[in-house]
């Protein structure tokens, strides 16, 4: 089986992503391929590039584990009915995810980050209703960037802070849904560019590090211009950094009802959301990690 760290060790010797199948894909199919290696000059620049401890695992007795930041908002952080929490906060997607990724790659990751959402208690006490199991407190791997109400301007301001804090090598970011009213219908053109601010920010601070760019997972009620959004992810964004290690994973399909068709259209599924209109509830969140799984394990392998 091949290693976590090995597997985006051998991502960032390839150069740009490869093609996959749905769900998950290259920026640019077809494009330069050649090799992206940072430089270790300039101002500002980090002062260890994560890559070159990958050669860890070489050495006996030793072991890296690849860390692992989450970028997001509420969703990020597994909200579900705040503040009543009558549906039970299980991590969201990270409790899932955990156990997904450790069940494949054990002890080779740790999430890193370091939001205190939900236990600042912003929006109530999370385990009013019951403790999460597994708890990921307990594990060591509660570590993330979700905030609950923020946006796209807000995580611009703060990621080049984060990255130079938690050093990640890999980077799983959904953020925009707090830009775009529910039910609003004109292209989100200030998200788009404080999107693309991040994505900028991330190539340029931590050129080593794989990114995977999520499609928002949508509202329950049909909201045009966060399709729009998410369109502008797909066809304008992603491609334009088709050099880089970045790739789309259409988080978008994970609270469909079952029954879109193939494309990916459809109508969220009332039964996957915890308040009626953003939050998933456990089902939904199983649904986003499986797909992040997938888009981990469709890296190349050279």
């Amino acid at each position: 089986m091949t290693g976590l760290l090995s597997l985006l060790w051998s991502c960032f010797l390839g150069g740009a992503l490869a093609c996959g199948p749905e769900g998950y894909e290259r920026a640019a199919c077809g494009g330069d391929v050649r090799a992206h290696v940072p430089t270790a000059t300039g101002q500002g620049a980090p002062a260890v590039e994560p890559w070159a401890a990958a050669q860890e695992e070489l050495v006996p007795g030793r072991q890296r584990r690849v860390r692992i930041m989450l970028v997001g908002d509420s969703i990020t952080a597994g909200y579900t009915d705040p503040p009543a929490w009558t549906v039970p906060f299980e991590f969201g997607y990270r409790g899932a995810l955990y156990e997904l990724l450790q069940a494949q790659f054990p002890d080779q990751f740790v999430f890193v980050g370091q939001s205190p959402e939900p236990w600042d208690m912003r929006f109530g006490d999370p385990t009013r209703s019951a403790q999460p199991q597994p708890d990921l407190r307990v594990l060591g791997q509660d570590g993330h960037r979700g905030y609950g109400g923020w946006g796209t301007a807000d995580v611009a301001s703060h990621i080049e802070q984060w990255l130079d804090e938690d050093a990640p090598d890999l980077i799983l970011l959904m953020i925009g849904i707090n830009d775009i009213p529910v039910e609003s219908s004109s292209e989100p053109l200030q998200a788009e560019a404080n999107l693309h601010e991040i994505v900028e920010s991330i190539v340029r601070r931590r050129p080593s590090a794989v990114l995977l760019v999520a499609q928002s997972t949508p509202y329950l009620q049909p909201t045009p211009a966060l399709d729009m959004y998410n369109a502008y992810i797909r066809d304008v964004l992603v491609p334009e950094f088709g050099d880089k290690n970045i790739a789309i994973v259409r988080l978008r399909q994970a609270l469909l009802d079952e029954r879109a068709n193939g494309n990916g259209d459809g109508n969220a599924d009332p039964a996957l959301y915890s308040n009626g209109w953003n939050h998933p509830n456990q089902a939904g969140y199983n649904r986003i990690a499986r797909l992040w799984l997938e888009a981990i394990q469709r890296l190349p392998v050279h």
